[in-house]
């Protein structure tokens, strides 16, 4: 979500932005102040607000249009499942598609969210956001490599052999089994990030 943005030094309105949800890119409608961004360095300061996160099973509808500004209150036909500091995603008929945290506790019909950046229609879908079910994966993946790593590590005072009188037993090091578990742990993990997209560009 584009919370700001500053062309050359001058403010866009970001309700003249058009952000296509799957690619993260941004364009320009005909209703900006400029034409195209410009090609300068630092030319572009932009405030934006990028996660992951996916739809949820629990959705609500607004029963009333809502209106551009911050701690906007947004009057909805249920509140079940919606909770303080949740990410919530709404969109409707109108074509307007964003993402807002709840600030405050929901209660009756009305949900409190931080800032909006475009107007919405009565009868638009808000729909609770989750951590995208990857994301949590990686996260595992990464906390099972430093696991992996630190066992590997400590295996340097592990007890490999024993000896009673004349009888002796050597019962080796499992480093091998490890380290196997270590390379698909990695290769999982490479996989996942090589699909993490970087966001945002511009056209």
């Amino acid at each position: 979500a584009v919370r700001d943005l500053y062309i050359d030094g001058s403010q866009e309105d970001t309700a003249n932005l058009h952000v296509y949800k799957g690619s993260g890119k941004i364009v320009l409608n005909t209703s900006a102040s400029t034409s195209t961004f410009i090609d300068k360095q630092n030319a572009i300061t932009i405030k934006y607000l990028y996660g992951m996160m996916e739809e949820s099973t629990t959705s609500t509808t607004t029963s009333a249009d809502s209106t551009a500004g911050t701690s906007v209150s947004l009057t909805v036909a249920a509140i079940s499942g919606f909770s303080d500091n949740d990410w919530i995603e709404i969109y409707g008929m109108d074509g307007f598609r964003e993402v807002a945290q709840i600030s405050g506790t929901p209660a009756g019909s009305t949900i409190v969210v931080d800032q909006l950046i475009q107007t919405h229609v009565s009868g638009s879908k808000v729909v609770l956001l989750q951590t995208s079910a990857n994301f949590t994966k990686l996260m595992n993946l990464v906390v099972s490599i430093a696991l992996v790593a630190r066992i590997v590590g400590e295996s340097y005072k592990d007890i490999v052999g024993y000896t009673l009188s004349e009888m002796s037993v050597q019962k080796g090091e499992p480093y091998t089994q490890w380290r196997e578990t270590a390379i698909q742990f990695i290769r999982e993990r490479d996989d996942i990030m090589s699909r993490i997209k970087i966001r945002p560009y511009m056209a």
